[in-house]
């Protein structure tokens, strides 16, 4: 496991990351930057809550104690986090391996990032994770904004090995994946009393949001499955490490962060980051070789709509109401409306319990 990206990845990464010389740095020259992002940059600190100052020609942290703060998300340490959780033998062992590791303090997107990295011709697998990103995206382009130690927030750049059509599956796998990363972390159950997935990509505690995915396809790569020369994707990922008031107002429903669960006292995010990025380069593999089928079994047990009440809302028509059935095959959402069944794709889909 190793951090730094290096060839293709590590300049766009660069081209991306203009703050990232704060990392080794007390101040960045102002005049490092392109015009533009000078004239972002006060509502940039303000909007994401940056621990900088901009002081005369440049822009440096507020005090000594920021910068250290950025030392929780750092590559080395991610990386550190995944070895011990990837041990020889295990699933995945060789993704893990192989998985470069880079940290920056703020970019646009994590998954924009890696998506011009796969374009440059990088090879996967390849994590980005971000202190704070100005213009992320969840699912149906909703903003998904990071301020400075709110959240954790990463990408992965995979080589799937599976057909372009079976790519829809990949939210389910990676969020079982995170899902049992975080049973793993806090001890506790899956499901409604503990950690669970509300489909199609948003991971849960109780009542509360605690994260979510964003999958999208990439360039590169073939049509094979399990030939090393499939589709290629871009796994983002979202996580409440911290849940303020302004977190709660700004999602427009009840959040959870994983600072305050079980079991991690005296843990960071670079220690939670790297056991996510374990599990999730272990669930790549299995699927790699074995599809879907063998994660739908295992995503029933974190299932937090089975069996409810939902409103769904699909493309323009109004909200139907009908009963949670589970998964289907192929991932799709199974719902009860009267005598009807019908089967939703996430793509046209939002559900919230009712």
């Amino acid at each position: 496991m190793a951090a730094g990206p290096a060839g293709p990845a590590a300049a766009v990464i660069s081209a991306h990351a203009p703050f990232d010389a704060l990392l080794q740095a007390p101040a960045l020259p102002l005049a490092e930057l392109d015009e533009e992002l000078r004239a972002q940059l006060p509502a940039l600190i303000t909007h994401l809550a940056l621990p900088w100052v901009i002081q005369g020609d440049q822009v440096a942290w507020r005090d000594g104690a920021a910068r250290a703060q950025a030392v929780d998300l750092d590559a080395a340490r991610v990386s550190a986090a995944l070895a011990a959780a990837a041990p020889v033998g295990s699933t995945g062992f060789a993704a893990a391996a192989a998985c470069l590791v880079h940290s920056s303090l703020l970019v646009t997107s994590t998954n924009a990032v890696l998506r011009a990295c796969a374009a440059a011709g990088a090879r996967p697998p390849l994590a980005l994770l971000a202190h704070c990103q100005s213009a992320g995206r969840g699912r149906r382009q909703r903003a998904w904004h990071g301020r400075w130690r709110e959240p954790i927030l990463m990408s992965l750049l995979v080589d799937t090995g599976r057909p372009l059509r079976e790519l829809p599956g990949l939210p389910l796998v990676a969020g079982l994946a995170v899902a049992q990363a975080l049973v793993e972390l806090t001890g506790l159950p899956p499901g409604r009393q503990g950690i669970g997935l509300k489909w199609p990509n948003d991971l849960v505690h109780g009542q509360g949001k605690l994260g979510g995915l964003l999958v999208e396809a990439v360039a590169g790569g073939g049509s094979g499955a399990g030939t090393g020369d499939g589709a290629r994707a871009v796994i983002g990922l979202g996580l409440n490490w911290l849940a303020p008031k302004t977190l709660q107002a700004a999602a427009g429903q009840p959040v959870a962060a994983l600072a305050h669960l079980p079991g991690l006292d005296g843990r960071d995010r670079a220690q939670v980051a790297g056991r996510v990025l374990a599990h999730l380069l272990a669930a790549v593999a299995r699927f790699r070789l074995e599809g879907l089928a063998p994660v739908l079994a295992q995503v029933a047990a974190f299932d937090v709509l089975a069996g409810r009440s939902v409103r769904v809302v699909a493309g323009a028509a109004g909200p139907a109401h009908g009963i949670a059935l589970g998964l289907a095959a192929d991932g799709a959402l199974r719902v009860r409306h009267g005598q009807t069944e019908r089967r939703y794709h996430s793509a046209e889909v939002s559900v919230r319990p009712a």
